[in-house]
């Protein structure tokens, strides 16, 4: 098994862990709008999170937000979905920086890991640097995810992490061809159901 195909099914559990989380988003938002609907609840209440039971005396808590806030906050494509994206493209960059690329340079006879490029990895890393570095804007233009502009917030839209994901595919299968020498393999985010 090369570097390649271990990192192919890094990046499909990482498609998973984004699907899975935008779906208990989901599930939490559609949940208060069913006690809205039910009476059990107003847009105002407050909702307190923490460790400790609530009802105990003296309890903790560490968040609180009103269930308005919540609705707005946990919304397709809301702040909780991008921020948690936001951090996947970060786990992305750090999958390539440093732990593939180094073994993909090794399997492929370079000294160094810098010997193996990827335009799609410049493009994840500077968005990487704008997230965590930048104040979350992005400050350098990419060269083949163009999404997001110079300036421009670094936040993604459902439909834009799967464009990151497909395209993150499509570089598994160019490193193949262009340091592997073309192998059988070919890389796909899809699965097809069997028959």
């Amino acid at each position: 098994m090369s570097a390649l195909d271990s990192f192919a099914q890094e990046l499909r559990d990482a498609v998973g862990t984004i699907v899975e989380t935008d779906y208990a988003i989901f599930q939490g938002n559609q949940n208060i709008r069913l006690q809205l609907r039910n009476g059990k609840s107003t847009p105002l209440n407050v909702t307190y999170f923490g460790r400790e039971d609530p009802n105990n005396k003296g309890a903790k808590y560490h968040h609180s937000q009103t269930i308005q806030e919540m609705l707005l906050r946990s919304k397709k494509d809301g702040i909780l979905q991008k921020y948690h994206r936001g951090m996947m493209v970060a786990h992305i960059c750090s999958l390539w920086e440093d732990k593939y690329r180094a073994i993909i340079a090794k399997e492929c006879s370079k000294e160094h890991k810098n010997e193996i490029m990827s335009d799609y990895f410049f493009d994840i890393n500077k968005y990487r640097q704008a997230i965590l570095h930048a104040g979350g804007r992005l400050d350098t233009k990419t060269k083949l995810l163009n999404m997001i502009e110079v300036g421009d917030k670094v936040e993604f839209t459902e439909s834009q992490m799967f464009e990151i994901f497909e395209a993150a595919f499509d570089e598994l299968n160019r490193l193949n061809e262009e340091y592997y020498a073309g192998q059988p393999t070919q890389y796909s985010l899809t699965n097809q159901f069997a028959g």
